[in-house]
């Protein structure tokens, strides 16, 4: 499902997947140095980047913000937000920061899409392994790679990591509901079929903002009799 014509749909930490008419947030370095060719060219001349990295083709117009500060966005002004691989590279608190935020700049009925590393899939692997092969050394090395958390010799390294049930207890402590796992590319969020690139080891998980009155609805609801419930279904319709 495309994005439908006037929705607001936010994509964070979207790297270099993105979908036609998202507001594209990223923080990466690489990212930033995109902005400026000649000076990402010199430092690759210099050696001082990678050819990997200096290739990575950065889509144009991100917009940069760390993900630990704010969103740049009003209060109940977004339809979608879509996160892929991002969340893990936050602390727990920082995480939870997130996910309050993103509850708060979308609009009541909005959804929320977050793609995680899949922890039970990780340690189901791991104990499928270590069944078949009791003495394999790489067993608990693989896992340990995979779980990249603090690992010094990455310049990103996951700092927490999620099942379907502590994910899903994260969301509703924000105040989400009706949160269900869904599979890859496929779910409500639109665009998810092109955003979705993790199958195998990755967990995806949709919520939505209750449809409820705000105090700026319950200050107005004497004039404006069922608000709210109009705008919920403006919203319904358009996803529909």
């Amino acid at each position: 499902m495309a994005l439908p014509s006037g929705s607001k749909a936010v994509n964070l930490g979207c790297g270099v997947t993105v979908a036609a008419g998202w507001i594209n947030v990223d923080n990466s370095p690489n990212a930033r140095l995109s902005r400026y060719p000649w000076l990402r060219w010199a430092l690759w001349k210099l050696k001082l980047i990678s050819t990997e990295h200096y290739q990575v083709p950065w889509p144009p117009g991100l917009l940069f913000r760390d993900l630990r500060a704010p969103l740049p966005f009003p209060d109940a002004t977004i339809d979608y937000v879509y996160s892929s691989h991002a969340l893990e590279h936050l602390s727990y608190t920082q995480a939870r920061q997130l996910v309050a935020e993103v509850h708060r700049v979308l609009r009541p009925g909005g959804l929320m899409r977050v793609v995680v590393p899949d922890l039970r899939w990780a340690i189901e692997r791991y104990l499928e392994n270590v069944r078949a092969r009791p003495a394999d050394p790489e067993a608990a090395n693989q896992l340990l790679r995979w779980l990249q958390l603090s690992r010094q010799d990455v310049r990103d390294p996951h700092l927490w990591m999620y099942d379907a049930a502590s994910l899903s207890a994260l969301l509703a402590e924000e105040g989400f509901v009706n949160i269900v796992a869904c599979s890859n590319g496929d779910g409500r969020v639109p665009d998810c079929d092109i955003l979705d690139r993790r199958p195998v080891d990755s967990l995806h998980m949709e919520a939505e903002k209750l449809c409820q009155l705000t105090a700026t609805d319950q200050s107005l609801s004497a004039k404006h009799s069922g608000l709210t419930e109009k705008r919920c279904e403006r919203f319904a319709g358009r996803m529909g």
